[in-house]
């Protein structure tokens, strides 16, 4: 007779429970994946925190809680509005944000080169070269700034009552919510060598230092033109990158570089916390070093990819070009802001000493404007050729289509988008445009000779429209000339 067993066999007991297990199991990455997310982004979030109310305060002058206010809670209201701490010390020209004391970043200024992050350790060769090439310019040494400062132009023309409503408009702030849009900061134009607008928002005036951000990646050209100029390099010449010289990316040349087609597999994704640039520019000291280790994605030459890690790594190599004894920290300085009296920029170093030009400098309306002017004129200055001759040709030599319908050149970007060409009577089909994060703009139109300034801190993308204000300018001018 069979045995008659009424105990329950534990399988369908298992089979019962393995969902659950898996749920559980699964549930748990998600948590410890989150958590690592979330932390990424506090680190992000206070080494941009600290790095920009640094410069802020100790490059651009302005007043901690003006910053604050004004600037980093609107960028990112659900990580700096409420849980940001941030102290200001100008004893040691720090400043230092943390989330209620986690991962607290500290950033600091030294004299002449802007503000860096620090972290430990840093690396320390380039640690003592910094040390040296900071105490070359001493406060003492600093050029003086004075709002009244002349401009080497010619007298401002007589006012233009449409210009000074198209300038109005870009000041406005007409919103349903009242919330500020354009942010509009300062305005300067010109045509001719004459000044024809300038204005400024309410607690910035002509002396106030703006941050470029990617207008640095346009001056970077022009520093590449000082050694070009000089004989130093040839632009098919390969980068002296020295981890690049066993492997395929010792065949990356200067061209390569500028037109942004290195093949490099850098990541510029801004929203993706643990994307390339974004540990590049807000955790770590050595900016231009975390750039150099990027791998090779393409072959150089031929698919164009913007990344402000190729920024980084061509003022590296400008850096190696240098001869003995010269100053790299004296460089930009020697060899372009002085001559055309930019005398006002700061283009900031990382903490190694090398220069942050995809993103970090800062300057007056009138400085970018002399900018635009040299590019303008063909890179010559008040009857002096400052860049060589064709360099603005090269920058303005078409080099690949963006996906938003632009056309980048050599480190500038050189035609209007084709969505808004059709919208505007008078927009030219190609330019010279340095462009940076904010809606930061110097436009520049070397055949009309005409360079428009804009500088603010558009939070939307959308909020600020550089080609109908450049519409809306020029036939403010033709009405002039009719």
């Amino acid at each position: 007779m069979a045995r008659n067993d009424s105990r329950a066999t534990p399988e369908p007991s298992n089979r019962r429970r393995w969902p659950l297990r898996v749920f559980i199991g699964a549930t748990a990455l998600v948590s410890i994946a989150a958590v690592g997310v979330t932390y990424t982004v506090i680190l992000i979030s206070t080494g941009f925190y600290a790095k920009q109310l640094c410069s802020e305060v100790f490059v651009g002058g302005r007043a901690h809680e003006a910053v604050v206010a004004q600037d980093l809670r609107n960028l990112y209201p659900a990580l700096t509005m409420r849980w940001m701490q941030s102290r200001i010390d100008r004893t040691s020209q720090s400043a230092v944000a943390s989330y209620f004391g986690i991962s607290p970043t500290r950033a600091v200024h030294r004299s002449g080169q802007g503000c860096a992050l620090t972290f430990e350790p840093v690396p320390p060769a380039t640690d003592g070269a910094m040390r040296n090439a900071a105490m070359l310019r001493t406060a003492a040494a600093e050029p003086a700034r004075a709002l009244s400062k002349p401009l080497p132009w010619l007298p401002q023309s007589e006012p233009n009552p449409r210009l000074q409503a198209v300038i109005d408009r870009a000041f406005a702030e007409v919103t349903d919510d009242g919330e500020l849009q354009q942010r509009t900061r300062g305005v300067m134009i010109l045509r001719d060598g004459r000044v024809l607008a300038e204005r400024y928002a309410k607690g910035f005036d002509a002396d106030s230092r703006f941050p470029g951000w990617s207008i640095g990646k346009s001056v970077a050209h022009a520093l590449v033109g000082m050694l070009v100029r000089d004989g130093r390099i040839r632009l098919d010449d390969p980068l002296p990158i020295p981890e690049w010289v066993a492997d395929e990316r010792r065949h990356i040349t200067w061209e390569h570089m500028l037109r942004m087609t290195s093949g490099l597999a850098i990541d510029e994704t801004y929203l993706n916390p643990r994307s390339d640039v974004n540990l590049m520019l807000w955790r770590t000291s050595d900016v231009s070093g975390f750039a150099a280790q990027a791998k090779a994605g393409a072959t150089p030459g031929i698919d164009w990819k913007y990344t402000s890690g190729t920024t980084n790594v061509l003022m590296r190599a400008v850096r190696l070009k240098l001869g003995p004894g010269e100053s790299h920290i004296e460089f930009p300085r020697r060899a372009l802001f002085d001559r055309i009296g930019m005398t006002d920029t700061t283009l900031e170093t990382d903490a190694t000493g090398n220069f942050v030009a995809s993103s970090f400098i800062y300057g007056t309306v009138r400085d970018y404007a002399r900018f635009g002017w040299l590019y303008a004129n063909d890179g010559v200055w008040q009857g002096e050729r400052i860049l060589p001759e064709g360099w603005v040709a090269h920058a303005a030599k078409p080099t690949a289509r963006a996906s938003n319908g632009e056309v980048f050149g050599a480190h500038f970007w050189v035609s209007v988008p084709e969505s808004e060409r059709h919208l505007y009577k008078r927009v030219p089909e190609s330019l010279l445009q340095a462009a940076g994060f904010g809606g930061q703009r110097i436009t520049i139109l070397p055949a009309e000779r005409v360079v428009i300034v804009r500088v603010g801190l558009a939070i939307r993308a959308e909020a600020w429209n550089q080609w109908k204000f450049l519409a809306d300018v020029l036939d403010a001018l033709d009405s002039r000339s009719d």
